[in-house]
C-alpha cells in the first residue's frame, strides 16, 4: 500500500507542475457554470435533480479529462524513462491504478469545486436530493471510466496529441455512437446477442438514468466492469511494451 500510495501522490501532485491542470479546472469550472446557469434546462419544472449542470457533463468531461491523462505512459515512453520505470520494483499492477487513481482523484477535485454551484441553485429552486446524490455517483463513474481509457491509449502513444485526440475520439464515439444501427446484422442471426452486444457498449442509457435518479446495481457493475476491463488492458498493454 505505501509503494501504491507514493505513486499516487507522485502523479497526483505532478498535475501542479505545469500549467495544464490549472487550465483543465478553470475551464471546467467555466463550462459547467454556463451550462448550469445559461442553459434553457435551468428553470425546466424537471430541475430538481440540477439536470441542467449533469446533462452536460459527459461532452466536457471528454474534452477536458483527455488532458489528464495523454502524458500518463505517453510522456514516460517520449522521455525514455519508462523503461526505467518498469526496471523498479514495483508491479505494472501498482503503476496502472496509481496513474489511474491519480488522475480520478483529480477529477474528484474538479467536481468537489462545483459544490458552490449547488448551494446557490438550492437557494433558487427546491433541490431533489436524492436525484442529486445519484447524478453525482453517475458523474463520479463517468469520470472514473473517462480516466482508465484515457491512461489506456495514453500506453500506446509516445505523442501526447495523438493521445489526447484519440482518447477524444473514442470517447465521443462510446457516448454518442449509433450501435443498434453498427450491430444490427446480428439482429436477425440472434436477437439476444445483438441486444446484449448493444447493452454493453452504449453507456449513455446508464448514466442517462443515473442522472435520472435511477441508480441501479445493473448501472453500477456495469461501469465497474468496463473500468476494471480497461485497467487489465492497460496492465497488458504495459507488460507487453516491458517484456
Amino acid at each position: 500500500m505505501k509503494v501504491l500510495y507514493a505513486q499516487i501522490s507522485k502523479e497526483f501532485s505532478g498535475y501542479f507542475k505545469s500549467y495544464t491542470a490549472y487550465i483543465v479546472v478553470g475551464v471546467y469550472l467555466l463550462l459547467s457554470f454556463a451550462a448550469t446557469f445559461f442553459s434553457a434546462h435551468f428553470f425546466e419544472y424537471d430541475n430538481q435533480g440540477l439536470i441542467s449542470f449533469f446533462m452536460y457533463q459527459p461532452e466536457i468531461l471528454n474534452m477536458l479529462l483527455p488532458a489528464l491523462t495523454m502524458k500518463m505512459w505517453a510522456e514516460e515512453r517520449r522521455q525514455g524513462t519508462l523503461e526505467f520505470l518498469l526496471t523498479q520494483p514495483v508491479s505494472v499492477e501498482k503503476l496502472v491504478v496509481g496513474k489511474f487513481l491519480a488522475a480520478f482523484l483529480f477529477c474528484m477535485l474538479m467536481l468537489m469545486l462545483t459544490i458552490p454551484f449547488f448551494i446557490y441553485s438550492s437557494h433558487l429552486i427546491t433541490l431533489d436530493k436524492l436525484n442529486v446524490l445519484s447524478a453525482l455517483i453517475g458523474v463520479m463513474c463517468l469520470m472514473a471510466v473517462l480516466s482508465a481509457i484515457g491512461c489506456l491509449i495514453s500506453a500506446f502513444n509516445k505523442n501526447v496529441v495523438i493521445a489526447y485526440l484519440s482518447t477524444v475520439f473514442i470517447g465521443w464515439l462510446w457516448l454518442n455512437g449509433n450501435f443498434d444501427f453498427l450491430l444490427s446484422p446480428f439482429k436477425k442471426i440472434y436477437p439476444l446477442l445483438q441486444h446484449r452486444l448493444s447493452g454493453i457498449l452504449d453507456l449513455a442509457p446508464h448514466y442517462r438514468a443515473m442522472i435520472e435518479g435511477q441508480i441501479t446495481l445493473e448501472s453500477i457493475i456495469y461501469f465497474g466492469s468496463i473500468i476494471l476491463l480497461v485497467l487489465w488492458l492497460n496492465v497488458i498493454t504495459v507488460q507487453w511494451k516491458k517484456d
